[in-house]
Order: C-alpha cells, then sequence, then structure tokens
C-alpha cells in the first residue's frame, strides 16, 4: 500500500516537473519572438531616422546658397560638362562639308570640341600691370656689383634713355660705395654708417633708372617686358585694381602733371620734389592729401618727380616716377 502511494506521489512530481518545464519552454519563446519583434522595431526605427537625415541634409544643401570663388568654379564645371553633352547631339550646320578626311569640330566661344575631348582656349584675364622691380643681394658688396650692372645696361640704352651726365653720376655715387664697403673691413668705428649713408644714394639712383623703365613699359605694352629686362630689372605682374603706386601722368594741358600716390593715413604729411637731370631735386609744396598738381613745365621735357610720407617722426622711403611732358 505505501509502495503504491510512493509511486502515485512519483509519477505526480514527474507530470508536475513536465508542465513547468513546458512553461517555462513556452515563456521563453515568448520572450525571443518579443525580444526579435524590439529588434526589427529598433532596426526599423535606425533605418528611418537615417534616411529623415539624409533627406533633411540634402534639402539644407539645397538650400544655401553656392556663389564666390566656389560658385564660379561650379558653374564652369557644369558648363563644361553641358558642352560635352551638347557635342554628342547631332545638330544642323550651315558650313559646307569637309573633304580633307578629317573630323569636324565646332569652335564654341574660345574652347574647341574634338570628340569628347574639350581644349580649353585661353580666356581673357583681368586687367594686370607689369610692374619693374628690383632683387638686390643681402650684402653690400654684391648690392654695389648688381648696382654697377644694372648702371651700365640703362646706359646707351635705346629702350631706357637716360642722360650721360646722369649716368656718369650715378657710376661715382658706386665708386664711393665700394671705397666705404672696403674701409668698412677696417673695423673702424663709423665706417658701416657712411656705408650704410652711401647705399641709400646708390639705391636711389637705381629707383630713378627703374622709373624711367617703368614709363617705357607703361607706354609701349607690347614690348613692356623686353623694356624692363633690357635693364636688367625683374618684371613683376599685378592687379590693375591692387597695384598702389607713385605715378606722374600728363593733365592734358601743356606743361601741367597731376601726381598721385598711396595714401599715408589722415596724419601723414606728403611731400614731393622734383627733378630735370635725376640727380638734384627741389622741393615742391608739402601736401596732406596724397595728389598733387604741377604747371609750369617745359613740354617735351623729362622729368623725375620723387615722393614720401611723414607721420609724426616716421618717414618713409622716397617712391619714383618719371614722366616726359606732353606739348
Amino acid at each position: 500500500m505505501q509502495k503504491n502511494v510512493k509511486m502515485t506521489r512519483t509519477s505526480s512530481q514527474v507530470s508536475s516537473t513536465k508542465i513547468v518545464a513546458d512553461a517555462n519552454r513556452k515563456a521563453n519563446d515568448a520572450n525571443k519572438e518579443l525580444a526579435g519583434a524590439k529588434k526589427k522595431a529598433t532596426q526599423k526605427n535606425i533605418r528611418g531616422a537615417k534616411q529623415r537625415r539624409i533627406a533633411s541634409y540634402a534639402n539644407n544643401k539645397a538650400a544655401i546658397p553656392i556663389s564666390g570663388f566656389r560658385g564660379n568654379v561650379i558653374a564652369a564645371m557644369i558648363f563644361l560638362v553641358l558642352l560635352t553633352l551638347g557635342k554628342n547631339r547631332t545638330r544642323k550646320s550651315n558650313s559646307p562639308p569637309q573633304t580633307d578626311g578629317k573630323k569636324p569640330f565646332r569652335k564654341i566661344k574660345g574652347s574647341e570640341m574634338k570628340g569628347n575631348v574639350i581644349i580649353a582656349m585661353a580666356l581673357p584675364l583681368a586687367s594686370r600691370v607689369i610692374l619693374a622691380v628690383m632683387k638686390l643681394p643681402r650684402s653690400y658688396a654684391d648690392r654695389a656689383i648688381t648696382a654697377r650692372a644694372i648702371t651700365n645696361a640703362c646706359n646707351l640704352n635705346p629702350l631706357i634713355v637716360i642722360p650721360p651726365l646722369t649716368i656718369a653720376a650715378y657710376l661715382g655715387a658706386i665708386d664711393v660705395l665700394d671705397a666705404d664697403q672696403t674701409a668698412t673691413k677696417t673695423r673702424t668705428i663709423g665706417t658701416a654708417s657712411t656705408r650704410n649713408a652711401q647705399w641709400i644714394i646708390v639705391y636711389n639712383n637705381l629707383k630713378a633708372l627703374m622709373a624711367v623703365a617703368q614709363a617705357g613699359a607703361n607706354a609701349n605694352q607690347s614690348q613692356a617686358i623686353v623694356i624692363i629686362e633690357s635693364g636688367l630689372f625683374k618684371v613683376k605682374q599685378a592687379s590693375a585694381r591692387k597695384a598702389k603706386i607713385f605715378t606722374a601722368v600728363n593733365s592734358g594741358i601743356s606743361g601741367k602733371a597731376n601726381l598721385s600716390a598711396p595714401g599715408g593715413g589722415r596724419d601723414a604729411t606728403h611731400e614731393w620734389q622734383m627733378s630735370m637731370d635725376g640727380i638734384s631735386y627741389t622741393d615742391l609744396p608739402n601736401t596732406r592729401l596724397s595728389k598733387t598738381v604741377v604747371t609750369g613745365l617745359k613740354p617735351v621735357s623729362v622729368v623725375w618727380f620723387r615722393h614720401r610720407t611723414v607721420v609724426g617722426n616716421v618717414i618713409s622711403v622716397w617712391e619714383y616716377s618719371f614722366l616726359t611732358v606732353s606739348a
């Protein structure tokens, strides 16, 4: 009797255990399905958010205006692409047929198209000016050698006409510079300052020569580079809008010239001088403006002008300009 009761209890326990295990298994399966559903929903939400971000970014990029240099570059690229695509379209032409066996090409405003290749031609650039500049070495001995070479290049130069007496005076100043440079080797007090002061004289003479070369280049733009380089000066190109240089031009009235220089600020005093030989200079009236007018000039004469600014105790270097007075 007791044995039967134990067997019944054992069977009941086994049955209960199976029921619990089945319930746990079903619960686990349900949890897995629920987790899978949540994962799918999360992935769907992520994809939706990503698509919304992409769409928002695209809308924002489309709303940003493209201008300036970047806009010009993009517009040029779009134009070239459209130009290439347009080549593939057949269009009627009124030109006579070619009989030389070569493939025809079409010339379109600064570019030639052959097949799918675009050969870009030179397009007109912004207005530019050609300037004469000097590139001088650092040592004073080498500067003297360069100064002598430039002065000799301008002597008897048909493109840069300098009076012989002016050339002689400039070469004499270089001789003094050579002597002063030699004296500095003794390390005597004051020799270096004397040499430096003499170099300023030579340097101003070189700028006077360069002013003549610049005037010739301005008068003959097609030969500007040739004229400048004939005096052993260097060539620099700059935008006409940004090139701020001291200029002297004829006013259109005989014997009258207009001088204009870069501004030195509201507190600047502008000093002007003129010379008929590039050696001895006479003062012109000072001005607070960066321009002045000179009258009483002899027609068909040549005149050097120079200008500098004074602001308090600060004095700028001399700038030079050369003018042939109109008749």
